[in-house]
């Protein structure tokens, strides 16, 4: 079996918001666990959360003791091992590069487990950490952007917080309009307020770049296949997931200034009852019209309605199959797998439609490099039902007292 080559890196030097004026230090030998959270979420429209990424980190010569201002990373006297350190991971498999994760340094307590021994843990977060932490943007910006696209609406306020351009943002143009930006709240609430209205997606991909994906990003092109037929192992662990929280019968979207928008699914009531409202009742939201707000609310309903039957999660171990490396490596959020399981009992097998949510990555490394210990457990979102088409899009203009699915 073929085992990646894993790079940790840290940009000692570096100023997190601009990705620049530092140098990146490869400290994999040092390395002897990795845990890399991706930015995740259980259900279509809910806010993705930050990615995280955790380090340990042998200590023994104190190289990573902030205290020893005699090792190898330090500069004019004082140590460069900050909060806010950037820190990256990136795989190399077949020649090819991988962007695992690129988080900002939160903690990294040293601890001697006895004399001649030292460990430290680096636990480090996303760029949504920096994001939500950014002052409020200056009172120039203050309403501007009447009728300008959710992308424009992106862009203009990373612009304003001094965020990075090119490889560090991934911005679609969006499908709805905005109102005009009052930037009351911190950038990251602002971004979110901005994907809420869309329909769309937002998180820091594992390059860093701030990622923006409107309504129609979601395809029914089926990215990766799985199976546990003739005794292949695709998967170690499936779980099949069956609950109410998932099921959206009625929406309610109120954009700030306008009347409420209600989308129902009178089917789906009398099968499962009224879904929980939750953050399916919103009057925050901050798109151009009423017809627009109408579309965010039967796009709630029209894929949600329905309770169907999902694989919420698997767990893959690339050591024992080198064609699982380019899923693990290279899977990205919202890439559609299919997964079929022969359940032990006997009977049919059971295959659906997901979409990637989110995965966890624990990686431990073998000495000098050989091949380590890899499970990936993958969050996963049903995408069967109206998703089972081959491009989603929601025309809310064409909404006349009835929603309205274009293919």
């Amino acid at each position: 079996m073929t085992w990646p080559t894993i790079q940790y890196q840290a940009a000692f030097g570096a100023y997190p918001f601009a990705f620049a004026g530092g140098t990146y230090v490869d400290l994999a030998a040092y390395v002897t666990q990795l845990t890399i959270i991706s930015p995740t979420r259980s259900r279509m429209l809910d806010t993705f959360r930050a990615g995280t990424m955790t380090a340990t980190l042998d200590n023994a010569d104190r190289r990573f003791d902030p205290t020893n201002l005699s090792g190898p990373y330090v500069s004019g006297g004082r140590s460069q091992i900050i909060p806010n350190l950037p820190v990256r991971a990136v795989a190399t498999y077949s020649a090819t590069n991988y962007s695992l994760s690129t988080c900002f340094r939160d903690s990294g307590g040293v601890t001697w487990a006895d004399p001649s021994w030292s460990e430290t843990v680096w636990a480090a977060t996303d760029g949504f950490k920096l994001l939500g932490r950014a002052p409020i943007a200056a009172s120039s910006f203050r309403g501007g952007g009447d009728g300008e696209q959710s992308g424009a609406r992106i862009n203009r306020i990373l612009d304003n917080m001094g965020w990075a351009g090119g490889a560090y943002r991934s911005v679609a143009t969006g499908l709805n309009r905005m109102q005009a930006s009052y930037l009351d709240m911190q950038p990251l609430q602002e971004l979110q307020l901005v994907a809420a209205s869309e329909g769309g997606e937002l998180w820091c991909a594992g390059n860093g770049a701030v990622t923006f994906k409107d309504r129609s990003y979601r395809t029914s092109t089926t990215s990766w296949t799985f199976s546990d037929a003739s005794g292949s192992n695709d998967y170690t662990d499936l779980e099949l997931s069956d609950d109410d929280d998932v099921i959206v019968n009625f929406a309610s979207i109120t954009r700030v200034g306008g009347s409420a928008q209600v989308a129902f699914d009178a089917t789906s009531q009398d099968s499962y009852g009224y879904s929980t409202t939750g953050q399916w009742q919103r009057t925050d939201l901050v798109m151009y019209d009423d017809a627009e707000a109408a579309g965010i609310a039967w796009l709630a309903v029209d894929v949600n309605a329905d309770s169907i039957v999902r694989f919420s999660s698997m767990t893959v171990d690339p050591t024992v199959n080198d064609a699982l490396w380019t899923f693990v490596l290279g899977m990205q959020l919202g890439d559609r797998v299919t997964i079929t399981k022969t359940p032990p009992g006997g009977g049919s097998a059971i295959t659906r439609k997901c979409f990637v949510e989110g995965w966890r990555h624990d990686i431990t490394p073998g000495n000098g490099g050989t091949q380590g210990v890899w499970r990936t457990e993958v969050i996963l979102s049903n995408a069967e039902g109206a998703w089972d088409d081959t491009f989603f899009v929601l025309d809310s203009s064409l909404l006349d007292g009835a929603h309205v699915l274009l293919w």
